[in-house]
């Protein structure tokens, strides 16, 4: 069998019960709205109680703060707890961190993001959005993300996704832009909004 890697993840964009709710979706191939209004309430709480029982040894959903002192130090207890597991953290402009600019604050949290992977030894996936300025009609760099430069000066890997193509919404260019350890690449994605799901585009 395969085995899946524990993973935490950092939700600053929504509560864990709604992220559960969107796993869910995926995994049964079904929109949020069949979801809520196919079943009831209470056999809706069940499946999300299932879901959470089936991955519940694999995933964790902090969603009670993205301050960076906090995040540091369940990064530290994940990593004792679960070798080999992987960080997420969703997003950048959610985790806070008192600095005297938003130049500042980017470097200081990518720095010490940074430096807590190194320690633990652990993946540290960390979403960025793009600046307000990117309109999206041509493909993007390292900086058209906010706090491009320090992105790039502390990242290992930076992965771009674009819709290169305004006729085909579903179709997303993964881009490799930068990548410490091997080539710059690039792939096509097929994106299925219904599920909130990726799938590679042969």
């Amino acid at each position: 069998k395969t085995r899946n890697a524990p993973v935490l993840y950092f939700s600053g964009e929504m509560l864990a019960d709604d992220l559960w709710l969107r796993i869910l979706c995926r995994r049964a191939r079904c929109s949020l709205a069949e979801m809520r209004t196919g079943v009831t309430h209470d056999e809706l709480q069940a499946m999300l109680q299932a879901a959470k029982a089936a991955m519940g040894s694999t995933l964790q959903v902090a969603d009670n703060g993205m301050s960076l002192p906090s995040i540091r130090a369940k990064i530290h207890r994940f990593a004792m707890e679960h070798p080999g597991g992987l960080v997420v953290i969703d997003h950048l402009d959610h985790v806070e961190c008192k600095a005297e600019s938003a130049v500042q604050s980017v470097a200081t949290i990518m720095r010490r993001i940074k430096a807590a992977a190194l320690a633990c030894k652990i993946p540290v996936l960390l979403v960025a959005q793009f600046n307000r300025g990117f309109d999206g009609d041509r493909k993007p760099t390292i900086f058209d993300l906010k706090g491009g430069s320090a992105i790039e000066q502390y990242a290992d890997n930076i992965w771009l996704l674009h819709a290169p193509d305004k006729s085909l919404p579903r179709w997303v260019q993964l881009s490799i832009d930068k990548n410490r350890r091997g080539p710059h690449d690039q792939c096509n994605l097929e994106f299925e909004r219904r599920y909130t799901d990726f799938k590679e585009r042969k």
